[in-house]
C-alpha cells in the first residue's frame, strides 16, 4: 500500500484541471481509496483536487491545500480547506467560495506563478485559524500539511 509520507507529482504533462485523468493516475499509484492523502492543487488543478475530494470525502482525504485556486467552491466538504493566494484581492474573492479553515494571502501581491514556484521568498499575512500574523507562504504550506498528517489516525 502506497501511503503519503512521501510526496507525489501528478504529472505535469497531463491536464492538472481534469479529474478524471487525476483519478486514473491516482489508481497506478495505488493511492486510490488505500490510505489517507493530503491533497495540493495549483491554479486550475485546485478543480480536479475538488471533484476528487468530492469522489473520496474525508475517509481518504485528509486536508485540501488550494494554491491560488480561483473561484473553486470548497463548500459542503468535510475536510479542512487551506487556502493561498498570491495577493489580498484573490484572498478575499476566495472566502467566498470557501475560505477554509486558515488562509494565507501574499503582502505584497506576487505573481501567480511566483506563489508556487518560489514560497520561500513570499512573505504575507496567515489568518483564520488564528489572529493575523506576518508569515512565509512556505512555512504556512508545510504547517497545513503537517497538521493534517499529525490528524490521522493509525493505518
Amino acid at each position: 500500500m502506497a501511503c503519503l509520507t512521501d510526496l507525489r507529482w501528478f504529472p505535469e504533462d497531463n491536464a492538472p484541471f481534469c479529474p478524471m485523468l487525476a483519478e486514473r493516475w491516482m489508481k497506478r499509484e495505488g493511492l486510490w481509496r488505500s490510505c489517507p492523502i493530503s491533497l495540493i492543487g495549483f491554479s486550475a488543478g485546485c478543480v480536479a483536487v475538488r471533484a476528487i475530494a468530492s469522489e473520496l470525502g474525508s475517509e481518504f482525504v485528509k486536508a485540501i491545500v488550494a494554491v491560488d485556486g480561483w473561484c473553486v467552491p470548497f463548500h459542503g466538504l468535510e475536510i479542512p480547506v487551506y487556502r493561498l493566494s498570491h495577493d489580498r484581492a484573490t484572498h478575499e474573492n476566495g472566502l467566498a467560495w470557501g475560505g477554509g479553515r486558515a488562509q494565507f494571502y501574499a503582502d505584497p501581491g506576487v505573481g501567480h506563478l511566483c506563489l508556487w514556484g518560489d514560497m520561500e521568498r513570499v512573505t504575507g499575512w496567515r489568518g483564520g485559524d488564528r489572529e493575523p500574523e506576518w508569515a512565509i507562504a512556505a512555512d504556512f504550506l508545510r504547517d497545513a500539511v503537517q497538521g493534517a498528517i499529525a490528524s490521522r489516525p493509525a493505518l
